[in-house]
């Protein structure tokens, strides 16, 4: 795999520091360095599982790809402009400090020259980062595309693109709100026991056979999440009776209060998870609204 980052990572762009630095150790000034030339483009996990995976559907994990995508692209059209036009502006000033015999003039036309050039810099910077977001996205949307889930359902063979500019989205969108207000309308149901104002309104809005589906299809998730959620606890209850700690990565966790008040022995991390008991899904605590 390409690696993007090596790509785009060129130390011949990178600032120096440029402001007054007197008071400020050789290893403040390099740690300022490295700030203004860390690559801050978006994080390729966060586009990957916040962005894409975080949608309902598979129609409309793709729609947001190219949505991010088109928004990245008019970025790099406005940064690409105001590059462009930084370079016009620096003929200007640099044509003033030649010619105007102002004194005052040449003073401010060197100041606005060393500022735009500045600004040039940054934004020549920014550039980079953004065309490297461009370049996550392409990837994601071609990865996408070649996987089974860029495939219609329909079993013509058809990818997603093929449906951009046709009439045959509508029918993807009304499965985008099927699962999303299913999806709502279930965690109401987990944690207040029936489905909240907003999303009971939400759905009544929809054709009486999405309505219907909406409902079976909140309430059967509800029932899955909640007696997985189950499984957890006694998981964790076991481990703890078994006097087994638990592995709280880099959670913070008010450990040293708790042994002052209790003598309780400070926890370790443990490394591996320990199988999942069954237990059988009935269902018998779990309110649900009665749709």
């Amino acid at each position: 795999m390409i690696d993007r980052n090596l790509q785009y990572v060129n130390p011949n762009k990178w600032l120096d520091v440029d402001t007054d630095v007197n008071k400020l150790t050789e290893a403040d000034i390099q740690t300022i360095r490295t700030s203004l030339n860390k690559d801050w483009h978006l994080p390729h996990y966060k586009m990957r599982w916040f962005q894409g995976q975080a949608q309902i559907t598979k129609w409309a994990k793709y729609r947001q790809y190219l949505l991010e995508l088109r928004n990245t692209e008019e970025s790099i059209e406005t940064l690409e402009y105001d590059i462009e036009k930084g370079k016009a502006e620096c003929v200007g000033w640099q044509h003033a400090v030649d010619t105007s015999r102002n004194p005052g003039e040449v003073a401010m036309a060197k100041v606005e020259l060393k500022r735009t050039t500045r600004q040039i810099a940054r934004s020549t910077r920014m550039l980079d980062d953004i065309k490297l977001t461009r370049h996550y996205y392409l990837d994601l949307i071609r990865e996408f595309l070649d996987s089974p889930e860029g495939l219609i359902p329909d079993g013509s063979g058809r990818k997603w693109d093929a449906i951009v500019h046709s009439d045959e989205q509508d029918e993807y969108e009304k499965q985008i709100w099927t699962n999303r207000l299913a999806k709502q309308a279930a965690c109401d149901i987990m944690f207040y026991g029936r489905i909240g104002i907003g999303n009971m309104d939400a759905i009544l809005q929809m054709p009486e056979d999405q309505q219907a589906e909406t409902f079976v299809l909140a309430t059967d998730y509800a029932l899955e999440l909640s007696n997985y959620q189950k499984r957890l606890q006694l998981n964790s209850s076991e481990r703890i009776a078994q006097g087994l700690p638990a592995d709280l990565k880099e959670l913070q966790f008010p450990e040293e209060p708790l042994q002052q008040l209790t003598g309780a022995p400070k926890t370790q991390s443990i490394q591996q998870e320990r199988p999942m008991p069954k237990i059988e899904n009935t269902g018998d605590d779990l309110d649900v609204y009665n749709v």
